[in-house]
Order: structure tokens, then C-alpha cells, then sequence
């Protein structure tokens, strides 16, 4: 059969870790678990990516690298998204405003690029819990 019913990948969020800042921008490394729900490996061509905290527009990025991810497995791919200064601001102004509240809720959502297929999309929302994070450190 040459071409089968995709199930989009599942992508979810790993890691976000400051790059470099300067006053207008910062850009930030994302990783991303890409897990194949298909009976057959996906080649990934490229990767489409927004970053959304509190329901706004944080970060964006995009990436042409290469990975085939097998039948059944995920896989990380890490990217560099950009966020503007403007963007940060809002975000500590929600994190300030919402007092005792240490759950940030985020979105993660784009597309991936698969040989020999259209777009692939994908949309994952879940919760960091801040004091456990802090917690750790």
C-alpha cells in the first residue's frame, strides 16, 4: 500500500533552556519528544513550532533537521525558538498577577514535515508546576 493513514505524531514538551538575550529578543533551545503512533516509521524533514503560556504567544521556532522516528517509538528533537522581549514582559506580569498560584499552563503546536507526505500537525497542552520545579533546583 503506498500511501497508509498517518496518525499525527504525538509532541510533547521536554525542555525549554535559555540560549542567548539580548534587549529586543531572546532565543531559547526547545526539546520536543516526537512519538510515532504508526505501525511504520515517519522520516521528519522539518519541524514548525509555537510555544504559547497563560493562552499568549511566547516563543516560535522552526527546524530542517533530519529524523526518522521507528514505528511505535518517539524521539527528541531539540530547535531554537525565539521570543521577543515584549512577549517575556507579559509573561512575568501573568506569573506576578497570579499570585500563589505556581501552575503554568502551556501549549505546544505546529507541524511536522514528513518525506513524502503533507504536513503533519500537531497540538499538545498541558501544566508545569513551578514549586515543584523550584523545589528541585
Amino acid at each position: 500500500m503506498l500511501f497508509r493513514p498517518v496518525e499525527p505524531p504525538q509532541v510533547t514538551l521536554v525542555d525549554v533552556r535559555l540560549h542567548k538575550a539580548t534587549l529586543f529578543e531572546q532565543r531559547f533551545f526547545v526539546e520536543l519528544r516526537i512519538h510515532n503512533p504508526n505501525s511504520f516509521a515517519i522520516p521528519i524533514k522539518g519541524l514548525q513550532v509555537n510555544l504559547d503560556l497563560h493562552g499568549q504567544a511566547f516563543a516560535h521556532g522552526v527546524s530542517n533537521e533530519q529524523v526518522k522516528i521507528s514505528a511505535k517509538e518517539s524521539g527528541i528533537l531539540e530547535l531554537e525558538a525565539v521570543s521577543t522581549t515584549l512577549a517575556l514582559v507579559r509573561q512575568l506580569n501573568r506569573l506576578q498577577m497570579q499570585g500563589a498560584s505556581t501552575i503554568l499552563p502551556y501549549r505546544v503546536y505546529g507541524k511536522l514535515q514528513a518525506m513524502g507526505r503533507d504536513n503533519l500537525s500537531f497540538d499538545y497542552t498541558g501544566e508545569i508546576d513551578l514549586a515543584g520545579l523550584l523545589g528541585r533546583l
